[in-house]
């Protein structure tokens, strides 16, 4: 995973912090949950990643579509109940 980020961009990422990350954003899924509950997440009791690292690592997930953030979405219909 980690050769994906470096080809796109040149820059070395943790593949440790990568895979706490989208643990963290896979908690998450159908919540609003910020960036900056994420960060907490991945930071548990001993880590202390700045806002500017989390920033960049979604980038770059999203810029090699590993995550894809999507727009909050009306159902068109509802199904009868009955």
């Amino acid at each position: 995973m980690n050769s994906d980020f470096s080809r796109f961009d040149g820059v070395k990422r943790s593949p440790v912090l990568i895979g706490r990350i989208v643990e963290s954003i896979s908690r998450n899924v159908s919540t609003s949950a910020s960036r900056e509950a994420v960060r907490r997440d991945v930071n548990g009791s001993g880590g202390a990643m700045a806002e500017s690292t989390l920033a960049d690592y979604i980038d770059a997930m999203e810029t090699i579509f590993l995550i894809e953030n999507l727009p909050p979405g009306t159902p068109t219909c509802v199904p009868e109940r009955g």
